[in-house]
């Protein structure tokens, strides 16, 4: 057996830490181990006391080969800190196994951690050996593999760490261009997308979502254990990058965990147990949210019949989503020049907020870039995707003009996934088209700005508006060239049609 150096990063959790090293010490190989111990140096002047005394603690540890501690002198937050340590440490070894201040371990973590380390070393498809198992499913059914890193409680090889990428924004764009994003997020149950949009933003400082994508785009694989032998004690809040959840969390493994050669491939029934689990609690904060609404309404319902009108109508003028049709205007140019709406930039970020939420799961469908938590669907749209499926049994196009982001597209999602074969084209603006490309096309999911590249031999199955007529300066010029397309079904819905109009058209 040859054992890797443990590198662990601290800052300013005394209590935590001295749980982590307990825990690390009642594993046997403990002292025949290297330790190396990263003390952040202080970014707020309220943190020094507990800095000083993580750093007191650290220098009485005893009970491993040897211990390294390198203080930092100034404060390079968390993912510099580790970025950097786990590349100076793999310097002078091959191979590491990384521990953040709030990861509790099982007696036999270190174990199956060197284990997993000498037996897949030369495995090329592997790029490192995780201790923690998100199972909620029962029964254990071995170590598995799947696809990409992850952070708490892991082991890497150099070779491993090398493809480690820091720009976050360059891999945002890989994954993008190559339209990975779905398959990124789990199939769209967990927001793995938009951490690393927030990095790229300067909105968190996460290294973790980096490594994730760099191992993901390397097509590289993670091994699990069968029963986590990490439990994350930070997620009570203490720590700056730690929700107040501990759903998350699975028990400690107080068996030790056989490391044997497997097939090396990503397990597919563990990737969908992933992404049940995740779908539940995304479904689980939906139904938190629809309470706390309902005690919102509730409290708004007591109030409004104390509030005197005048007062009522005077704070409605105020409100931002204020809605309201003035003058009288002799063609739709000058009416156009007068109105805001949708070419409006901060209508697109509200917009594409929105979708991104109701993509996640986190609401379940939008209009217009507002969100609703209960589901509903479009019965017209419904009945037009039955109809235009007697039509075309195998392969199903829609092209849904003036659809937005997706809007009327994720909210029917649980009907759509059903239809094996699916194109939904969405024509809009062209500033929607480049945001939608951007950050929401798939393989099933598309934007344009024209229908010019579609024509009668595409066979078009149906041909969706909703909501949209009403909004275009020639609408009938729209729907005459849309009608050249053939397609076997035409929806007109939520649309506004005048009695009597003067106008002939």
């Amino acid at each position: 057996m040859t054992y890797a150096p443990i590198c662990l990063f601290v800052y300013n959790r005394p209590y935590h830490t001295q749980k982590v090293i307990n825990s690390l010490l009642s594993n046997l190989e403990a002292a025949d181990m290297n330790l190396t111990i990263y003390s952040d140096g202080i970014n707020d002047q309220s943190d020094r006391y507990d800095v000083r005394k993580v750093r007191d603690f650290v220098k009485s540890i005893q009970g491993f080969k040897s211990i390294e501690i390198i203080e930092r002198k100034e404060n390079f937050g968390l993912a510099r800190s580790i970025i950097s340590g786990v590349g100076e440490v793999l310097k002078r070894h091959e191979k590491i196994i990384v521990l953040e201040d709030d990861m509790v371990v099982s007696p036999y973590f270190l174990k199956y951690m060197n284990n997993g380390l000498n037996l897949f070393e030369n495995e090329k498809k592997v790029i490192s050996i995780h201790g923690y198992n998100l199972s909620h499913s029962g029964k254990p059914s071995g170590n598995f593999f799947l696809r990409g890193a992850d952070c708490w409680g892991w082991a890497t090889w150099k070779r491993g760490w090398e493809l480690f990428r820091s720009d976050g924004e360059e891999l945002l764009s890989e994954l993008e261009s190559k339209s990975l994003t779905r398959v990124f997020d789990f199939d769209g149950t967990f927001p793995y997308t938009q951490m690393l949009r927030d990095q790229v933003a300067g909105k968190i400082d996460s290294w973790a979502i980096r490594w994730y994508a760099s191992a993901f785009l390397e097509n590289k694989l993670t091994l699990y254990p069968s029963k986590s032998l990490v439990y994350n004690i930070g997620m009570d809040g203490s720590g700056t990058h730690c929700p107040q959840s501990d759903s998350m969390n699975t028990d400690l493994s107080m068996e030790p965990i056989k490391v044997e050669k497997i097939i090396v491939k990503e397990s597919l029934k563990v990737r969908n147990e992933y992404k049940k689990f995740f779908r539940n609690e995304n479904s689980n904060k939906k139904k938190a949210l629809v309470v706390l609404e309902k005690k919102k309404s509730k409290i708004r319902n007591f109030l409004k019949p104390l509030v005197p009108p005048l007062i009522l109508e005077w704070a409605r003028r105020f409100r931002d989503d204020m809605i309201y049709f003035s003058g009288k205007y002799n063609n739709w140019e000058f009416a156009d020049k007068k109105a805001s709406g949708y070419k409006e930039a901060c209508l697109l970020e509200k917009s594409l907020d929105a979708a991104l939420k109701v993509k996640l799961g986190q609401y379940s469908f939008e209009r217009d870039s507002v969100t609703f938590l209960e589901s509903g669907y479009v019965y017209p749209l419904v009945c037009g995707l039955w109809i235009a499926q007697q039509f075309e049994k195998e392969n199903l196009m829609v092209l849904d003009y003036g659809g937005s982001l997706g809007s009327l597209y994720f909210q029917h999602t649980s009907i759509l996934n059903l239809i094996d074969n699916l194109s939904w084209t969405i024509v809009e603006q062209p500033h929607f088209v480049t945001s939608g490309k951007k950050h929401l096309e798939d393989e099933r999911l598309r934007f344009t700005d024209t229908i010019n590249e579609f024509d009668s031999k595409n066979k078009l199955n149906l041909l969706v508006f909703s909501s949209v007529l009403q909004y275009l300066p020639d609408p009938y010029k729209v729907l005459e060239n849309s009608i050249k397309l053939k397609p076997d079904v035409i929806l007109v819905d939520r649309t506004s049609f005048i009695k009597n109009s003067t106008q002939e058209h």
